[in-house]
């Protein structure tokens, strides 16, 4: 069974009553490094069993939130008085809440983020993040970040470098109220629902609709990979032209073209001023 995927074995061990005796043995040598049943895990399994040891061989994240030590706080949900804060809430993981209004002078893009490191540099092909996102200001705006790294260098720092470029994707879904239509029920008003890609010179026109603040969403980001000689790139050098498609719902859709110089190494989920992101849900493949 050494030559098996994770899910051909549970098959197999289901199938054959006679073979779920090996079961636990097979699950435990699954993860010795040099074992002829050893599997070349792509992510960390962190669930108990045949489906955890699955997830782990297919996927780069699998992530439902019912804990956050695989992700690291970063800019105001790193300080010592938020994490004091999310605690004497019972804060639930994957939830982010930042103080201020977007709309003030100089106010960072993101301002509170969870960051994801792979395991080791990648090219993932599909980023699929469900959340809900609320303003916790009357008639506020808020606003949701998925970023995708090259490097962790502005990670330690609340605030990116000057000069700093950015994250090479990042995908954005941002809502503004719309008058009297906000109400007073922040849960059941609507908005304009404002979703894009930033990351490089090709971006199209942000999608723009009207949508409940308080609704559950799906972000689908598709990533396809092209590789680019010296003669084609324009930094010089060898590289990647990473193509983007971001999808929200059937109609909301954006797309980006940026040149990459190296392999992803983490992933970031964002929350701008003002705003109460609730992300329930990260696939990455």
């Amino acid at each position: 069974m050494s030559c098996l995927t994770a899910r051909a074995s549970c098959q197999a061990l289901n199938v054959c009553p006679a073979w779920r005796k090996w079961g636990p043995t097979l699950l435990r040598s699954a993860r010795w490094r040099g074992h002829p049943a050893a599997r070349r895990l792509r992510s960390r399994p962190h669930a108990a069993g045949w489906r955890g040891l699955h997830v782990a061989e297919t996927l780069l994240l699998l992530e439902d939130f019912r804990d956050a030590c695989r992700w690291r706080p970063l800019g105001d949900a790193a300080g010592p008085a938020a994490l004091a804060a999310a605690a004497a809430q019972a804060q639930a993981p994957g939830v982010l809440r930042t103080g201020g209004r977007d709309d003030e002078p100089g106010a960072p893009m993101i301002a509170a983020a969870l960051g994801f490191r792979f395991p080791k540099a990648c090219r993932p092909r599909l980023v699929r993040v469900r959340l809900r996102c609320l303003s916790r200001n009357m008639f506020g705006q808020c606003a949701a970040y998925v970023a995708l790294d090259e490097s962790e260098a502005r990670w330690s720092e609340s605030a990116p470098a000057p000069g700093d470029p950015g994250p090479p994707v990042m995908a954005f879904v941002a809502w503004h109220p719309r008058g009297g239509r906000h109400g007073s029920s922040p849960g059941a008003a609507f908005a304009r629902r404002i979703v894009g890609l930033l990351g490089g010179d090709g971006a199209l026109t942000p999608s723009v609709d009207d949508a409940r603040l308080a609704d559950e969403i799906e972000l689908e980001l598709r990533l396809s990979w092209r590789r680019r000689g010296a003669a084609g790139f324009s930094g010089g050098g060898g590289g990647h032209l990473l193509g983007a498609t971001l999808q929200v719902g059937p109609f909301a859709r954006a797309k980006l073209q940026v040149e990459v110089g190296a392999p992803l190494r983490g992933l970031r989920l964002g929350a701008g001023r003002g705003s109460h992101v609730q992300f329930l849900e990260v696939f990455v493949q």
